[in-house]
C-alpha cells in the first residue's frame, strides 16, 4: 500500500467535510501534473473510490481516517444527484470563504423547506443574510426549468435571497422579464470576478461600498444601515446591480406600472450603479421592460 502523505491527508480531511468532492478540488491540493498519477495509485489502493466524474472516500480512506480519529463520511449509498450536490457544496466552500456555506440538505431541515427544492447549497454572510444556491446549467431539462422557476416565483414567500449561477441566457431573460417574489435574487456566471464579487458581498456592507465608491457623498448617510433594493435621498434613487441584482429590475417595472397607472410626473432620477462590463446587458434588459415614466440613469 501506498504512504499516506500530509497531502494526501490533507485532501482526505477535506474531501470527508461532505464526503465527495470534484476533480477542481484535486487541482487545489496537488500540483496539476502530479494530481492525475496521484488519484489514479489512491484510486488503485481503494483509498478513494472514483466514479461519475467525483471522488469519495474509500475502504482504506476510512480506514485511515478512523486511525487518525476523524469520523469518515461514507455516501456510496445515496442518490447520484446528492453526491453531485455534496461535491458542489465542497467546491462552494472553498470558492466563497468569506460566508457560510452548508448543504441543502442540512438547511431545508433547519427551515422545515421542502425535501425536493431544487438549490444546491445556502450561503450566510457575516451580516447574517442568507442565500440559497442554484446551479443552471446550459442545458436544463424542461421538467427541472418548470420546477425551479415555480421555486422562484416565491408564492409561498419562503426564499428572501437566491444566488444563480449559471451560462444559460435563456433562462436568464425568462427571469428578467418575468416577476420574481424574491428580496434579493442575483444571476451571476460562474467567472472569477463574479466569485470575488460574491466574496466582497459575504463581508458585509456591500451596497454601502458598491454605491459609495461611485457616490462618495453617500458614504456618511444612514440609509444604508438597512439593507433593500432601492436607496432614497430626495429626488434620487441608488439602485445597486453590480451582482445583477434582477429584483431590483422587477422593482423599476412595478414602480413604472404604479406612475403610469397613478399618471404621475415624478422629478426622481433611479441612478444604476454596475461595472463597465455590465452597462450594456442591463440598459437591454432595462430597455425591454419598455419604461414609460421611470428616469434612469447609469454610473459605472
Amino acid at each position: 500500500m501506498i504512504q499516506i502523505t500530509e497531502r494526501d491527508k490533507k485532501f482526505l480531511l477535506r474531501v470527508n467535510e461532505t464526503g465527495a468532492c470534484n476533480t477542481k478540488m484535486l487541482f487545489e491540493c496537488y500540483p496539476r501534473r502530479y494530481a492525475k498519477d496521484r488519484i489514479e495509485k489512491m484510486g488503485i489502493e481503494k483509498i478513494v473510490n472514483r466514479k461519475h466524474g467525483l471522488i469519495m472516500i474509500g475502504v482504506e480512506g476510512k480506514n485511515y481516517l478512523e486511525s487518525i480519529g476523524v469520523v469518515p463520511k461514507i455516501i456510496d449509498t445515496l442518490s447520484l444527484l446528492t453526491q453531485r450536490r455534496l461535491a458542489r457544496v465542497l467546491e462552494l466552500k472553498y470558492l466563497l470563504p468569506k460566508m457560510k456555506i452548508e448543504t441543502s440538505a442540512n438547511y431545508k431541515k433547519e427551515n422545515n423547506l421542502n425535501r425536493g427544492m431544487q438549490f444546491v447549497a445556502a450561503a450566510t454572510t457575516k451580516n447574517n443574510i442568507n442565500y440559497l444556491i442554484y446551479d443552471i446549467p446550459k442545458v436544463i431539462t424542461t421538467e427541472t426549468k418548470t420546477q425551479i422557476l415555480k421555486e422562484l416565483k416565491n408564492k409561498k414567500d419562503i426564499i428572501n435571497n437566491a444566488i444563480i449561477f449559471t451560462r444559460n441566457k435563456d433562462f436568464v431573460q425568462i427571469l428578467s422579464t418575468n416577476n420574481v417574489y424574491i428580496s434579493e435574487l442575483l444571476i451571476m456566471s460562474p467567472s472569477v470576478i463574479c466569485i470575488s464579487l460574491l466574496n466582497a458581498m459575504g463581508e458585509g456592507s456591500f451596497d454601502s461600498r458598491a454605491i459609495g465608491a461611485a457616490y462618495p457623498e453617500l458614504l456618511e448617510n444612514k440609509i444604508f444601515n438597512k439593507k433593500q433594493n432601492n436607496y432614497i435621498v430626495g429626488n434620487n434613487s441608488y439602485i445597486n446591480l453590480v451582482l445583477n441584482n434582477i429584483s431590483a429590475i422587477n422593482l423599476l417595472r412595478s414602480l413604472d406600472l404604479f406612475a403610469i397607472q397613478n399618471n404621475a410626473l415624478s422629478n426622481q432620477v433611479y441612478n444604476i450603479v454596475c461595472l463597465d462590463e455590465q452597462q450594456l446587458f442591463l440598459a437591454d434588459t432595462i430597455e425591454k421592460l419598455n419604461l414609460k415614466k421611470l428616469n434612469i440613469k447609469y454610473k459605472i
